[in-house]
């Protein structure tokens, strides 16, 4: 299996609040790519009626999915806050449009952001490789259940005998880490607040 240069998730939350400031498309699809750790492709061809933010849920399609098999995303607050936020520059079909109708932004389009606006960043991760940071941090930081953990990553449990019997998908446990990742992705630039504010 190959191994991607991916950002030590320690380094995650100050990189984050930059992105925040971002007002390009390619920019806030690279943080909802983040705060959901999906991956790139589920991300650029994102429509807006795979979403039901009435259960904070997104619905990705199988023919959407690296693996063949639908997949729910649970969502924090942080990644509807940008959507919201996204609504008014996007178009009636796709959440991150591309420039030509009817089509969406290109896969290479967060690597070029990366490479332009963060090259410290670029060198240091690949865009997949933020999902090991989600998974490095589920791991090393919480003692959520690996299964849990998996199926935010939209992973397949290799055993068929095992998965046979593994019928649910975990979304209350999955909403739970969602919403600790979005809080640990947040405390640094809160903290950070706080120290500017005694500075002023």
């Amino acid at each position: 299996m190959k191994h991607h240069r991916s950002l030590p998730y320690e380094k995650l939350p100050h990189f984050i609040n930059q992105l925040k400031k971002s007002n390009s498309l390619s920019g806030m699809s690279l943080l909802f790519l983040i705060l959901t750790a999906s991956r790139t492709s589920e991300v650029i061809g994102a429509k807006w009626n795979e979403f039901n933010l009435d259960f904070n849920v997104w619905n990705v399609p199988e023919d959407r999915i690296k693996t063949r098999i639908a997949h729910t995303v649970t969502l924090n607050k942080s990644s509807i806050d940008l959507l919201e936020k996204i609504k008014p520059f996007s178009d009636e079909v796709y959440v991150f449009p591309g420039s030509k109708p009817k089509t969406h932004i290109s896969n290479n389009a967060m690597l070029q952001f990366l490479k332009e606006n963060h090259p410290e960043i670029h060198t240091q991760s690949v865009v997949h490789g933020f999902r090991s940071s989600f998974r490095d941090w589920a791991e090393e930081q919480h003692n959520f259940s690996r299964r849990a953990i998996e199926l935010c990553l939209s992973h397949q449990n290799d055993n068929k005998t095992e998965s046979a019997y593994l019928r649910t998908n975990l979304l209350n446990k999955r909403h739970h880490i969602m919403k600790e990742w979005d809080l640990f992705l947040n405390e640094n630039f809160i903290e950070a607040a706080q120290i500017k504010s005694i500075k002023m």
